[in-house]
């Protein structure tokens, strides 16, 4: 997850540019950019960081719509992932670290 913040000359002049990914996006203004650049990062942490916990839970010590959850976030790495889903997914790994 590697980021930068720029600023870059296109055709309309001075603007600022963000590059996450190979991808970079130009704004007016720095207050903007960065806001982007924060906001997408937090995003891209906390899909990470579900991944991982959606990895390591085990199956068989869940309920039906439990295991559905997690199957259906594992199945595209949580890409998209809600914060209601994010904090369900917390509570089911905390659980389960207290159980073991």
């Amino acid at each position: 997850m590697r980021a930068k913040i720029y600023q870059a000359h296109n055709l309309y002049g001075k603007c600022w540019a963000v590059k996450i990914s190979d991808k970079p996006l130009f704004f007016e203004c720095f207050e903007d950019a960065h806001r982007y650049m924060s906001k997408t990062l937090k995003r891209m942490y906390k899909e990470a960081s579900a991944f991982s916990m959606a990895r390591t839970v085990s199956a068989n010590m869940l309920n039906l719509a439990e295991k559905d959850l997690v199957r259906k976030l594992c199945r595209n790495k949580c890409k998209g992932i809600t914060p209601k889903q994010f904090g369900y997914l917390k509570g089911i790994h905390e659980r389960q670290q207290r159980e073991w």
